[in-house]
């Protein structure tokens, strides 16, 4: 089975960059399903393609990708929006600020930071987790 990289879409400008990062596990393994079912085997095998076959074009990328949603069944997002989702879950599963930069290729922690938004249902999970290490402290 073909393996699912991660890494820069353009020269890496920093060492800690891996540009030949592969990533496994269960959404790698989904990816990789999917890439093989809907995307040709070309390592620069277009993901997206509009209703006729050709490429969306930046103009209308959006629509395509909105159609997308639709024929899946799926919430209506910006494509946009997936940069925050590619921000966001990661830096809740515990990445550093310098994994992040390093997901988005971005060269600065600002830049890294405008993706990552605050969730209103994490709030419940933050205090039971302070709650949660006050009480273990206290016990000690």
């Amino acid at each position: 089975m073909q393996r699912v990289r991660h890494g820069p879409h353009r020269p890496a400008q920093d060492s800690r960059v891996d540009p030949d990062g592969v990533a496994t596990g269960t959404l790698a393994d989904a990816l990789t399903a999917h890439l093989a079912e809907f995307v040709g085997d070309e390592p620069d095998a277009p993901v997206f393609r509009t209703a006729a076959g050709m490429l969306p074009a930046r103009s209308n990328l959006s629509t395509t990708f909105g159609r997308a949603l639709v024929a899946a069944g799926a919430p209506q997002v910006r494509f946009h929006d997936l940069r925050h989702v590619a921000q966001v879950y990661p830096a809740e599963a515990g990445a550093t600020l310098p994994e992040l930069m390093a997901r988005l290729c971005h060269a600065t922690p600002a830049a890294a930071l405008v993706y990552l938004d605050a969730r209103s249902d994490r709030d419940q999970v933050l205090t039971d987790a302070l709650s949660a290490a006050m009480a273990s402290t206290n016990s000690q």
